[in-house]
């Protein structure tokens, strides 16, 4: 076998980069850690802001076998291992691996805490989510690490509901409260009652309260359930 291939590398969404050739690759194990060594040299010169110059390069096996373990690890072999590591979907890693560094952010949560379902559900869809809503990038999200694992410890604990943690990381995000999920919504009188016997004793209570309301209930009127909820 021998044989000669062309690589190159682009963000999302952005036109195809330079292309550099590698030539007389003798295996399909050189061809494949051609492949790898050059797609990592070319991440980190765009990273260092250098230009790629289309080129004609040689492949030096043994001085890839000697530095492979210092190359960084490629997007996706990462992809793969959070996929594998903390049971994302290739749809949720997809999402993640759009924004730079929200990997990075995602990992030092996951590192943290044992409640990796949450975390997915929580990062790919809350945050980035939210921070998309107010048009901020990932490398401006102002939702440090240690917030947003006290929001899952809370759900976690059932002290606060679903709907109580988006209002929270809202919150975090918009008003920038750097606060805890507990302080914060402590601050704004946010609480979950889970105990049956209050809320029973406030419902009766909204109910002797809203005579009017509840008689248009029993008469047919569905739409004034959402009012008394």
């Amino acid at each position: 076998l021998r044989c000669d291939v062309n690589v190159s590398v682009h963000r999302p969404h952005e036109p195809l980069g330079v292309r550099c050739e590698l030539k007389n690759l003798t295996s399909i194990r050189f061809l494949m850690a051609a492949i790898d060594a050059e797609v990592a040299r070319q991440i980190d010169r765009l990273a260092s802001d250098q230009r790629i110059t289309q080129e004609t390069r040689g492949y030096d096996a043994a001085y890839v076998d000697e530095h492979r373990a210092t190359l960084p690890e490629l997007p996706d072999a990462r992809k793969q291992r959070f996929m594998r590591d903390y049971g994302l979907s290739v749809e949720e890693c997809n999402t993640l691996f759009m924004e730079p560094l929200a990997d990075v952010y995602f990992e030092q949560e996951a590192c943290g805490s044992s409640m990796a379902i949450i975390i997915n559900i929580r990062i790919v869809n809350e945050l980035m989510g939210r921070l998309n809503g107010c048009h901020l990038p990932f490398s401006e999200n102002p939702v440090s690490v240690e917030q947003l694992r006290s929001i899952l410890v809370a759900l976690h604990n059932e002290k606060i509901s679903g709907k109580l943690a988006k209002k929270i990381l809202q919150c975090m995000i918009v008003d920038r409260d750097t606060r805890d999920a507990e302080a914060i919504a402590a601050a704004h009188g946010w609480s979950e009652i889970r105990d049956a016997s209050q809320l029973e004793a406030l419902c009766r209570e909204l109910v002797a309260n809203h005579a009017d309301e509840v008689e248009q209930v029993r008469q047919g009127n569905k739409r004034l359930f959402g009012w008394f909820v």
